[in-house]
């Protein structure tokens, strides 16, 4: 009898080890669930449609340009919510499931990076560019992959270096050397990221259960959204009267960190090479810049909205014409009214 309890005891423990998601996660879906059934109207008959749409949408916010997951990995999520209910236990599970695909492509894309070398900027490449959010095209193999992660990265180098003066009277193998010093950064950038991820349980955890939330919103309404802890407090900044800051609002998508919105007679409104849905390539912190990659979301909102330095500086590449601009800007008190009109 004693070795059975011992067995149970033991049996039990692995099977909460086993589990990254807790009872409070899972049931922040039900939460949301309740708060759709008891607010929209149409909740029925999007709820028979969820299902199909469902999917497509976490996959678009688990990985967003389809730089981990392949063709093969997004069949097996498709699969596992193919059977969708709002059952607790089926919900971990679902979760459980998805977590593990995405933590093993994670691992494997690091992988996969670590072992690219230096680049030849003469062999002609081509890349594609605008591929919609709501159409997303998986990489059939790992081959593929990572094929596509160094075309991604050779035209990143490419741009920036565009009207880098820099390189004029430089032989190809001295060019060659130069943007392969910024290749080198650009990959290591993404490496961090994703160390940062798969080293990290709760933070994967978190970023598999935040994506599931927002896809669930957003399936059933593409205006609804969940926001994390550090986004509603932001939210709630710029919903204040009166906040500190630049006059820029920020969001991590994926290892990219983006401008969403700026604040009307902001100091950053008067800046004409800051635009909605540019790229924020780097932060200069501690003299060096940074990849917005490398640090943690609470870091972005401290070096963007809090009072430690009067004024910032940052990397940004444009989403009218592409290029890649030094920017500074100067914190202050901001007049959010503007942005309530």
């Amino acid at each position: 009898m004693r070795l059975v309890s011992i067995f149970l005891l033991v049996t039990l423990y692995f099977n909460a080890q086993s589990q990254n998601f807790s009872t409070d996660d899972v049931r922040l879906i039900m939460a949301m669930d309740e708060l759709f059934k008891a607010n929209h109207i149409d909740y029925q008959k999007l709820m028979s449609e969820l299902k199909n749409r469902f999917p497509d949408q976490l996959l678009s916010e688990l990985d967003p340009e389809a730089n981990y997951l392949t063709e093969i990995e997004a069949k097996k999520i498709r699969e596992l919510l193919s059977t969708f209910d709002l059952k607790e236990a089926n919900t971990r599970g679902r979760l459980e499931g998805i977590r593990e695909l995405f933590e093993l492509r994670l691992r494997t894309t690091k992988e996969m990076l670590s072992s690219i070398s230096k680049m030849d900027f003469y062999q002609k490449d081509s890349v594609l560019l605008n591929q919609k959010k709501d159409s997303i095209v998986f990489s059939v193999n790992n081959e593929a992959l990572k094929n596509r992660w160094i075309r991604s990265l050779k035209f990143d180098v490419l741009l920036k270096h565009t009207k880098d003066s820099s390189l004029i009277g430089k032989t190809e193998a001295q060019i060659n050397t130069s943007l392969n010093q910024q290749f080198s950064f650009q990959l290591a950038s993404s490496i961090c990221y994703l160390d940062h991820l798969v080293s990290n349980d709760r933070e994967l955890t978190n970023y598999v259960l935040h994506s599931y939330l927002k896809a669930y919103g957003k399936s059933f309404d593409p205006h609804s959204n969940y926001l994390s802890p550090q986004e509603e407090s932001s939210f709630n900044t710029n919903l204040s009267s009166e906040s500190y800051g630049t006059g820029i609002q920020i969001e991590k998508r994926g290892n990219k960190l983006f401008v969403t919105n700026i604040i009307p007679l902001s100091y950053a409104s008067f800046n004409k090479h800051i635009n909605v849905g540019d790229e924020i390539t780097g932060v200069l912190m501690d003299d060096r810049m940074i990849s917005p990659a490398c640090l943690s979301e609470e870091r972005l909102i401290e070096f963007f909205y809090g009072d430690h330095s009067g004024e910032i500086k940052f990397e940004l590449k444009s989403s009218k014409d592409f290029q890649y601009r030094n920017m500074k800007l100067q914190k202050s008190f901001v007049d959010n009214s503007f942005n309530h009109t």
